[in-house]
């Protein structure tokens, strides 16, 4: 029996709030947050995981108000920590996907990341074998993870789902944790693989 964890990035943020764990969702990211709690009931989703930033918070809320479940979070699920000005972001974070040892003195290594959103993977296969998960997160956090699956999935993909919110991808594992599969299942625009910008 296989475990399917959806991977929820979080909606559109409002980023004029600069402490990024307090990032609110924008007005179209609460509506969208709606949306997407809409496009996974019926999935049979038995848990729900969620980065502790508010906007990651604020996206699963309406899933769970929908269907009940409580909200676990975990920081694991942060977004990677680049440690440096956002208009300075692009070039730090092509240089991480060059190098993912590499990290600026405040910041977080792409191989950092990757390892602990495998380990929050681990755990969540652990506790939920067999179930449905869905685990919000965000945008490096979730790119890093696949690559650590899909070596192909590289910096060119990746800079094209910044702007992808919300974005959810389904992640198949077998009944030894083991993985199988990943699918873009969410918005129709990734799915069909059209240009996002």
């Amino acid at each position: 029996m296989k475990t399917v964890i959806y991977f929820l990035r979080h909606c559109e943020p409002d980023t004029l709030a600069r402490d990024d764990l307090l990032q609110p969702l924008t007005p179209k990211g609460m509506h969208d947050a709606v949306e997407a709690a809409g496009f996974l009931e019926g999935r049979g989703i038995c848990a729900i995981w969620s980065s502790d930033a508010l906007r990651a918070i604020q996206t699963v809320q309406a899933f769970a108000q929908l269907s009940g479940l409580g909200i676990r979070r975990d920081a694991r699920l942060r977004e990677g920590v680049l440690g440096c000005a956002p208009e300075e972001n692009p070039v730090y974070s092509r240089a991480q996907w060059a190098d993912p040892l590499f990290s600026l003195p405040l910041g977080e290594s792409l191989d950092h990341v990757r390892s602990r959103m495998r380990d929050v993977t681990q755990e969540i296969l652990s506790v939920h074998r067999g179930g449905t998960v869905l685990a919000c997160t965000h945008c490096t956090a979730l790119c890093a993870l696949i690559s650590s699956f899909e070596p192909s999935f590289g910096w060119e993909v990746a800079r094209t789902r910044k702007r992808v919110w919300p974005w959810i991808v389904q992640m198949d594992f077998d009944q030894e944790d083991r993985y199988l599969e990943f699918r873009e299942i969410y918005p129709s625009s990734v799915r069909t693989g059209q240009a996002l910008f």
